[in-house]
């Protein structure tokens, strides 16, 4: 998957990632002749941590995201404003939606008491 990341999905799910990452970790100093001589407790800790959760649905989540991808590439934001220090937004124009940043750092439609000062305003093209 790594060699061949967007098409496999793997640049797509954050959490195949994360796994990755920890199985990755568990198995730095792991050889194929490895089982012969590591620990039993220490194999045994390996494959709780490993194997002892259901995994999720990993290409789910990477074509839920991918799909979200898509969906922005076909319709694509202009900006359109911004947040004033007062919180007013200084628009161009009158769009229907504006998209920005809220106060939690989450971009999303926004209005002037959820928006984050100092910020773009965006809208759909």
């Amino acid at each position: 998957m790594r060699a061949d990341p967007v098409n496999t999905g793997f640049a797509f799910s954050p959490s195949l990632q994360k796994r990755a990452k920890l199985v990755d970790e568990f198995t730095k100093d792991i050889a194929y002749f490895s089982w012969m001589f590591a620990s039993p407790s220490r194999m045994n800790f390996i494959k709780t941590e490993l194997y002892s959760k259901k995994l999720p649905d990993y290409f789910a989540e990477a074509n839920e995201i991918k799909q979200k991808a898509l969906e922005a590439y076909k319709m694509p934001l202009l900006i359109t404003g911004y947040v004033a220090a007062s919180g007013n937004f200084v628009l161009d124009g009158e769009p229907s939606e504006v998209m920005g940043l809220n106060v939690k750092g989450d971009f999303e439609a926004v209005t002037e008491s959820t928006a984050a000062k100092f910020t773009p305003l965006f809208k759909k093209q």
